[in-house]
């Protein structure tokens, strides 16, 4: 079963490839990094599931 838990991103460091990116999110208190590749038009202050 997935859960779809919303966080919200608080810092994308550098970008080394377009399509490859990594953001850290934070749900709750709780840190996390997460893969942004298939959410390419992200940015900070966003919330993703």
């Amino acid at each position: 079963m997935c859960l779809a838990i919303p966080g919200k991103i608080i810092d994308i460091p550098v970008v080394m490839d377009e399509v490859f990116r990594m953001a850290k999110v934070s749900f709750g208190g709780v840190v996390k990094d997460v893969d942004l590749t298939m959410s390419p038009d992200a940015k900070i202050g966003d919330y993703v599931l």
